[in-house]
């Protein structure tokens, strides 16, 4: 998932790939929405500019999420267009993982550990694996996240009772309502089998 305003560091991901030649198994593409939040009806200013950067690398994917979401997570409908799209546009592959544009992906390391589930659960395994992380989520607020973060299921959930503290040194308040805690596979590394993705993208919760 990259930022589309930050062209300097889909460069360093590229010069850190190139460290791995070798990983031929493995393709990366950055992701990119069409447009911005509150500006639904044209792509990002600098959509010329991209379109020269995908023509020049050919590694760039847009897909139809808007940008900078400021109530659920700033890629989080892009994210979600990356899994319900991939299996039409990109058929054929074992498995789809995504992660944010900071993650320093061994793509050697992540080709084999691919390989060694495949090898160990076969292919049509339904798989879906990653950073795991817990969190509680507001039922009928579009997946808002409310109590936790970084920490285990108990702290998630002492969060959503009692509050939890932010960065700033400030603490936001209980969430009665939430559901969870929950596990979720974070923006740090997500992986699907494909048969796993397309019971991942079956969920009616995900389009919406």
């Amino acid at each position: 998932m990259s930022n589309p305003v930050k062209p300097a560091m889909r460069a360093q991901q590229r010069k850190w790939a190139g460290h791995f030649q070798h990983a031929a198994n493995v393709d990366v593409r950055f992701v990119l929405g069409t447009t911005f939040f509150n500006n639904t009806q044209r792509p990002p200013p600098e959509w010329d500019e991209l379109k020269a950067e995908e023509k020049e690398h050919k590694d760039i994917i847009f897909v139809e999420g808007r940008e900078k979401l400021p109530h659920v997570g700033v890629v989080t409908e892009k994210s979600a267009s990356f899994w319900l799209s991939r299996g039409a546009e990109s058929p054929g592959y074992e498995w789809y993982c995504k992660c944010d544009d900071d993650t320093l992906v061994h793509l050697s390391r992540l080709g084999e550990t691919l390989a060694n589930v495949t090898r160990s659960l076969g292919r049509t395994a339904h798989v879906y694996f990653g950073h795991l992380k817990w969190r509680g989520w507001e039922a009928g607020h579009r997946f808002q996240a409310c109590g936790g973060g970084w920490g285990d299921s108990a702290k998630t959930l002492s969060d959503i009772l009692g509050g939890g503290g932010m960065p700033d040194g400030s603490r936001y308040p209980p969430c009665p309502h939430a559901a969870g805690p929950v596990p979720y596979m974070s923006g740090g590394m997500a992986c699907a089998t494909r048969s796993g993705r397309r019971a991942l993208v079956s969920q009616p919760a995900l389009e919406r």
